[in-house]
This record gives structure tokens, C-alpha cells and sequence, in this order.
């Protein structure tokens, strides 16, 4: 199997459409069609179901768009660590969660004391985005929430955060230094999509639940706690936000919201940093390293 013609494959199959995925790729849809026909000749497979504009994957499509995606993230993770090898500037490239930046710095300088050589690259990225970011080998090493895909990664506890409400400033609450989901019951939940952050939206949901109280949802896809729109849709009352409480305010908004912490004592959320299970990288174990000692983990 050449591995052009996978590559053409896995594009088609993310976009399930042979036109985008032509487009994506630079190449005319007729040559890419063939290519695709070619690639379930050579492996005696049918990959993909067409039927007219509409294309899905079959049992066997699924199986090489996974592990064809897999497969090239580790080709160009290897092309580019021979070429940092040859350089002599080796680079280890970490994804971070939402509002865990202050926790990441800390880690990062103190790595820089003995691997001042390292460079470290930094995204942000929604913590459920990390799990594919990891698999795909787009980043080496992960500070996220929940969940965290035990079947490819490895990961320690670094520590739970609080949660809390994101409450208009002017409101009964801000009395409070706490307060209790009871207390907030009838005021609309605003919720993120669940794409950025799977796990806090699924705790969220299940502190009301286990509570036996039903919140009048409105979801938010195109904006989150996080972000000037959703600070906006708090202050101006639309409904609140349940947030970690390492939250950002804008500066803008300080006189328009408040974060309050939930007094209830299941409201926490577990902060992990993963890499992969396989992982080889002296560079991305060394950085492993600084982690396990900065939070005072030990080895199992």
C-alpha cells in the first residue's frame, strides 16, 4: 500500500465527501476517485459506500481510516524528529486545557533549568480534542480534563479543581461566598457544546441529576465560559455557566460577573497531564519527568 494513496483515503473519509476532500488535497475528484478504487482493489475490501453525493465507511473503511491515521501522524511525527535530530533543536509540543495555562508555565520553567535546549511548543487545545491530537501524534503530551483514552495513553492525576457558577454581577447570590445547586436551580444552565469538553459537561449534567433537579438547558454550540460571548449571555442575565474555578474573566467583565464556588463536595473536576502509552522520546519522557516532579507523583 502506498502511502499517498492512504492519504487520500483517510481525507475522504474525514470530509465523507469526495468533492471536499479533492479540494483538500489539490487534486482533480476523477484522479482521486480512481486512486480510492485502486486502494479497495489492492486490499480486496470495499472501504466505502457511495450513493450519489453521500459517502459512508464500511466496517473495514473504519478499521484503515483509524489505523491509517495513526499511521501517517506517526510518519510525519518521525520525518519531523529526524529532521529536529539533524537540526540539534529537539522540540516536544504540548496541548493545553482550558484555564490550566498558570499549571503548565510552571512545569515548563522549571524545565527549562536543566533542558535549556528543549524547545517547548504550546497550544491550547478543548481537552476532549487531545485524546485524536495525541493518537494523531499532532502533540506529544497533554494537559486535559476527562476523559482520557486509557486504551493509547498514559496519565497521572495532577490535581481537582473546584467548580463553580459564572453569575451575573448584579443577583442575590453575590451576597454569598458560596453556593449550593439548590440555591440556583431555577436559573437557566448555559452549556458549552460538549466537543470542547466532554467530561465537565458530563459531570455538570450529573450534579444536577444526583440532585433530582431538572435545569432549563440552553445550549450555547458557538460559544463557551470561557470566551467574550459567553461572559456576554451571563451578564446580561440569559442564564449561568458552571465553570472551573481557575476561569479567566475578561477585564471587561469584572464588574459584570462573578465566579462562586459551588458549596457542594462532589463538585470537582480532575486535572491529568497524558502522553502515549508507546511513547520513546527521551525528550517527551524527560518532560514527563518534570511533571512527576513538580507534583510530587511516583512512579507505580
Amino acid at each position: 500500500m502506498k502511502l499517498g494513496r492512504l492519504r487520500y483515503f483517510v481525507a475522504v473519509a474525514e470530509e465523507l465527501n469526495f468533492t471536499r476532500a479533492a479540494a483538500k488535497l489539490r487534486l482533480a475528484q476523477p484522479a482521486l476517485s480512481r486512486q480510492i478504487r485502486t486502494l479497495e482493489r489492492e486490499l480486496e475490501v470495499e472501504l466505502l459506500v457511495r450513493n450519489g453525493r453521500a459517502v459512508k465507511l464500511t466496517p473495514a473503511g473504519q478499521v484503515l481510516f483509524e489505523e491509517g491515521a495513526a499511521i501517517l501522524a506517526h510518519y510525519a511525527l518521525a520525518t519531523q524528529r529526524a529532521r529536529d535530530a539533524a537540526s540539534g533543536n529537539p522540540v516536544v509540543r504540548v496541548g493545553i486545557g482550558f484555564g490550566v495555562g498558570e499549571h503548565v508555565d510552571r512545569v515548563v520553567t522549571r524545565h527549562a533549568g536543566p533542558f535549556p535546549d528543549i524547545h517547548v511548543q504550546l497550544e491550547i487545545i478543548p481537552s476532549t480534542a487531545q485524546n485524536l491530537a495525541l493518537k494523531r501524534c499532532e502533540i506529544d503530551i497533554g494537559f486535559l480534563r476527562p476523559p482520557v483514552d486509557a486504551g493509547y495513553l498514559s496519565c497521572h492525576l495532577l490535581f481537582e479543581e473546584r467548580l463553580c457558577a459564572l453569575v451575573p454581577a448584579v443577583s442575590p447570590f453575590t451576597r454569598y461566598k458560596a453556593v449550593r445547586l439548590s440555591q440556583i436551580a431555577n436559573i437557566p444552565l448555559l452549556l458549552h457544546s460538549r466537543n470542547l469538553s466532554s467530561g465537565l459537561y458530563d459531570r455538570i449534567l450529573d450534579l444536577y441529576r444526583v440532585r433530582g433537579i431538572t435545569p432549563a438547558v440552553i445550549h450555547t454550540p458557538h460559544s463557551g465560559p470561557g470566551e467574550e460571548a459567553g461572559h456576554m449571555l451571563v451578564a446580561s442575565r440569559k442564564g449561568i455557566y458552571i465553570v472551573y474555578a481557575s476561569l479567566a474573566i475578561f477585564p471587561v467583565f469584572r464588574k459584570r460577573v462573578k465566579v462562586l464556588p459551588l458549596d457542594e463536595p462532589d463538585a470537582k473536576m480532575p486535572v491529568y497531564v497524558a502522553w502515549r502509552t508507546n511513547e520513546r522520546s527521551r525528550h517527551v519522557l524527560n518532560f514527563v519527568e518534570t511533571v512527576r516532579s513538580l507534583f510530587d507523583i511516583k512512579r507505580v
